[in-house]
């Protein structure tokens, strides 16, 4: 990194490097205007951008190129990144898109100050257009918005777009629901390739800093302020990030074969796995001693690439497997093994991936 990239991240920590200098450069500029106006530098500026238009303005501006920023990632995938089936199960939870059916009750969430506090965009009272324009942005493909149903009742909902938010209706509060619709909801987010995820929480929300935490989400160092509709004013909160590798460390994808199975490889299988290495390294695979390295490189950061170890029904190592955009690559502990799991670990693979496309 530069030292003129240093300067900009210490200037706007918050803003991905996957966005341009030139949007960092526009930023610094408005802000600085914004900033001036605030501090009485122009009596008529002052006017039109009084001091809490100033915090407003910025928060805008942030989410602005946050959003811009992970839907420019996702153009440059096909626009696939991160892209929620229509439909999410778990026991008697049930996530699907927002209808007009539901803007009555999710009127009637946003309206009780239990909810609305902890949500800063949430303007208030929320009338029929603001619902509308709820509707209108559930409709856009890449803010997967989610209404949760528990039992067939409307409890809550969730958006995993540009950042996360979601919200849960009192009467469903303390039974882990929003925690299991979550868990849900990033499994599938991060099954491709997908950006991290950015949420904002007030800091005096101890219920809501504790599901992030527990989820994988990591506390960014910087603090600071975002403005609420309920209030008026601009309150204290803290940003949480979760990128897709955490969350694969945390949860690890496994796949099964007949009576085999596959995990992600771990420092830890390396003497293992070495047995399992030719004697001199060829194709894919490391020389002894560059395992460890190996290793990092292939960690696995969604669940159909990495390096995977292979165990029978005894919870034996037998093998690894090499995922990625080719043919998986195999090696065995013997050749006997090789012989006898070979296609067994192909065509369950293939099963797999089928079923998940």
């Amino acid at each position: 990194m530069t030292q003129s990239e240093q300067g900009e991240s210490r200037d706007f920590p918050w803003i991905p490097r996957a966005v341009s200098k030139t949007c960092k450069i526009a930023l610094r500029f408005v802000c600085g205007f914004v900033t001036a106006c605030s501090k009485g530098h122009s009596a008529a500026l002052q006017k039109i951008f009084p001091n809490t238009a100033r915090i407003r303005i910025t928060g805008l501006i942030r989410a602005s190129i946050l959003r811009c920023s992970c839907r420019s990632m996702q153009q440059g995938h096909g626009g696939t990144m991160g892209a929620l089936p229509n439909i999410l199960t778990d026991g008697d939870l049930r996530l699907r898109p927002l209808v007009r059916e539901d803007l009555a009750p999710v009127t009637g969430h946003f309206n009780d100050a239990r909810v609305s506090r902890w949500l800063a965009a949430v303007v208030q009272p929320f009338g029929p257009e603001a619902a509308h324009e709820l509707l209108a942005h559930g409709a856009h493909p890449g803010e997967n918005l989610r209404i949760v149903e528990h039992q067939g009742v409307l409890a809550g909902g969730l958006c995993l777009g540009a950042s996360l938010w979601y919200w849960l209706a009192p009467e469903f509060w303390r039974r882990g629901l929003m925690r299991r619709a979550l868990t849900r909801a990033v499994a599938a987010r991060f099954t491709t390739t997908a950006p991290p995820l950015v949420a904002t929480c007030h800091v005096d929300n101890s219920a809501s800093r504790a599901l992030l935490t527990g989820l994988g989400f990591s506390l960014c160092p910087a603090k600071r302020r975002m403005f609420f509709h309920g209030t008026q004013t601009s309150e204290p909160c803290r940003d949480y990030l979760l990128a897709p590798e955490q969350w694969h460390l945390l949860h690890p994808p496994c796949f099964t074969a007949g009576d085999l199975s596959l995990r992600p490889a771990t420092q830890k299988d390396a003497p293992t796995l070495a047995l399992m290495l030719p004697t001199t390294g060829h194709g894919p695979w490391p020389a002894c001693e560059a395992l460890p390295g190996f290793i990092e490189e292939h960690r696995c950061r969604c669940p159909g690439q990495g390096l995977f170890v292979i165990a029978d029904d005894n919870r034996r190592n037998i093998g690894m497997a090499l995922l990625g955009a080719n043919v998986p690559q195999l090696r065995f502990q013997s050749e006997a093994e090789d012989i006898r799991y070979r296609a067994q670990i192909l065509h369950g693979l293939t099963t797999v991936f089928a079923a998940g496309s």
